[in-house]
């Protein structure tokens, strides 16, 4: 009887509701949580469901959560990733076990935010998990030291398909009586796994469809700041969130709870604004992201730079952490007109720093030309390795200024300091509805439609992107005519990088270079000739003044072939950006474009654009337009 009745009380201990269970025994105690949870509906609640990241449109359509994160040891119940309710009771259970060898393996140590969140959601009463020691939890948070967060944009990066719209980092800021520097702080990534010397082919194509799985990381700032800014001369917006220590908190934990975990990856929208806005969502509860079908990175930061809580603003401060570029290009323009020419001459001279005009300068203008040289060959030791002219120069430029004493650069070693950049929330916003009246030599006068989902174009306001760079997917070109609307062109991916450069000492820009792939009309003279078009181009780009720059390209292009014409055409061409002021851009260009088969000829190609008004919100713009046929365009920009 005894064996029989110690048989039937440990049947009883583990069911949820064994009315022969002693109150105090953690299996009663976890069965009743489980029931208070159930009893609240706590497995529906908007704060468990954004731990576990369900889709919330798989509410919608199919009627059960499926969460996003692939991983497996992700979830303590065999069915949590698509059952709420057997996850929850699994996460309580798997809070009352014991410690073991490694007590970071114990659920309160891998799922801090869920054991945060159901201490406050559940009435524990006297019941008590076992104290369990979460070492690398502690090292994370560096032993609960991290005082504030803030979001990270580190502007496009064009030579990196999924860099083109910029990247997001999330970085806890530590006091500084824990470590010494910002630098030092950890940092949070989102990214896909992509394998080493990936084909270019498979990279797009696994990128757009989901090949990929991609995982939150977390290093020091520093490995991000080397990376972005530093390598791929990157400029790094930081935005510090005015959140309170309990959300603080939350995030961190939660964040914890994340990394190494899998997500399938898409390069348009679940992608790092994507998830890096769901992290958010624990303790921002509004949309971070548009309601759109793809998930732009400066999006999420429109969006943070207009949240207000209790009318208190969400960002409270933004910083700017200058690329590599930047600081050179900042340090030039902020020397004066001497200095700035005795810098150049010692480049020119390859640093003879015996030169009578150099020797001349006082000591601080002499301390502002060295710090800006040294800048100048760190970046140029960035876009050429292999040089050891480069590295020699600023070996002789460093031994200088360390002979130089430290003084006080404002008793003239500079002219003024450069304005701060616009942030990246200031720029033009990335949705774009343009219409205006068009008057085409041969077809007469009707109205151009163009719709663009992101980014811009190349005469948009140059706000934390590259200076008078085109990037636009899926731009779209309508026109209404004799009661007829037809598509005018259809970009699907458009990519310009014209390299500009800020100043005139050698190697400040690199190569100017192009990518399009479209279907348009194959000239001005005709409305039912669409071709599709792959076309490519390198030239360079060379100062004129502070206002403008002067731009030579070569095009190639490979096209559908319409009639006489050839299917490989090249086009030189000469043209200008002329920036006279924040409310007026100017971009012409001329060329002759031949083909290489075919009987068509040369056709002489004209474009001239202009942008007026400096509003993220509309512009207007006025262009020309010659290609056999002649075409003038007056339409008003509108922004969303």
């Amino acid at each position: 009887m005894r064996h029989a009745a110690l048989f039937f009380l440990s049947i009883c201990l583990s069911q949820p509701a064994c009315p022969g269970a002693r109150a105090d025994t953690p299996e009663a105690g976890v069965s009743s949580l489980v029931q208070q949870a159930r009893a609240n509906n706590l497995a529906r609640d908007p704060y468990w469901l954004t731990l576990l990241h369900y889709r919330t449109k798989a509410w919608r359509f199919a009627g059960d959560p499926v969460s996003e994160i692939t991983s497996a040891d992700f979830f303590l119940s065999p069915q949590g990733s698509t059952d709420p309710d057997a996850e929850l009771a699994a996460t309580l259970t798997g809070l009352f076990k014991p410690a073991g060898q490694d007590p970071d393996a114990h659920a309160q140590c891998r799922f801090v935010a869920r054991h945060q969140w159901l201490r406050k959601a559940l009435d524990w009463g006297s019941l008590r998990p076992p104290a369990v020691s979460c070492p690398a939890y502690l090292a994370y948070t560096n032993n609960h030291r991290i005082e504030s967060l803030s979001l990270v944009f580190a502007t496009g990066y064009l030579s990196n398909p999924a860099s083109f719209f910029g990247h997001i980092l999330l970085k806890f800021n530590t006091q500084r009586s824990a470590v010494s520097s910002a630098l030092l702080d950890r940092s949070v990534n989102f990214g896909a796994d992509v394998p080493a010397h990936e084909n270019g082919f498979k990279y797009v194509f696994n990128g757009l469809f989901g090949g990929y799985r991609a995982s939150f990381s977390h290093h020091q700032f520093y490995t991000f700041n080397h990376a972005y800014a530093e390598n791929e001369l990157r400029d790094l917006w930081e935005y510090v969130l005015d959140l309170k220590d309990d959300e603080v908190d939350q995030l961190l934990a939660h964040s914890w709870e994340l990394l190494g975990r899998k997500y399938v990856y898409y390069f348009l929208n679940e992608n790092c604004a994507y998830h890096m806005a769901g992290l958010l969502n624990l303790v921002i509860e509004q949309p971070l992201l548009p309601a759109l079908p793809w998930s732009l990175p400066s999006a999420l930061f429109e969006k943070i730079a207009a949240v207000q809580r209790n009318g208190v603003p969400l960002v409270k401060q933004v910083r700017r952490i200058p690329s590599r570029q930047s600081r050179f290009h900042d340090g030039f323009l902020a020397l004066d007109a001497q200095a700035q020419a005795v810098a150049g001459k010692l480049v020119d001279n390859e640093v003879n720093l015996a030169d009578a005009d150099y020797a001349m300068l006082p000591e601080p203008r002499k301390i502002a030309v060295t710090d800006t040289l040294l800048d100048y060959y760190e970046y140029r030791i960035v876009t050429d390795r292999q040089s050891v002219a480069l590295q020699s120069a600023k070996q002789e430029v460093l031994i200088e200024r360390a002979g130089l004493r430290a003084v006080d650069l404002s008793a003239g070693g500079n002219a003024e300091t450069p304005s701060q950049p616009a942030a990246p929330h200031e720029g033009t916003l990335p949705f774009l509805f343009r219409a205006g009246p068009v008057h085409n030599s041969q077809f007469g006068t009707g109205m151009e439609l163009q719709l663009r989902p992101g980014d811009h174009d190349r005469l948009a306001l140059d706000v934390a992107r590259v200076p008078g760079s085109h990037l636009t997917i899926l731009d779209l070109r309508m026109t209404y005519r004799d009661d007829t609307l037809t598509l005018r062109s259809l970009d699907l991916l458009a990519i310009e990088n014209p390299n500009l450069p800020a100043t005139r000492l050698p190697g400040d820009a690199g190569w100017a270079w192009k990518f399009r792939t479209a279907l348009e009309d194959h000239d001005l003279a005709c409305s039912q000739c669409k071709v599709w078009k792959l076309e490519g181009g390198l030239g360079k780009a060379l100062p004129m003044s502070s206002h403008g720059v002067a731009l030579g390209m070569l095009d190639l292009a490979v096209q559908q072939r319409y009639q006489d014409g050839g299917s490989v055409a090249f086009t030189p061409q000469l043209g200008f950006i002329f920036t006279p002021s924040p409310y007026w851009k100017s971009r012409g260009t001329i060329g002759v474009q031949s083909d290489l088969n075919g009987a068509r000829g040369s056709d002489r190609i004209v474009r001239w654009e202009n942008r007026f008004g400096s509003s993220r919100h509309w512009d207007l713009r006025l262009s020309y337009e010659e290609r056999r046929a002649r075409e003038v365009l007056a339409a008003i920009s509108i922004y969303l």
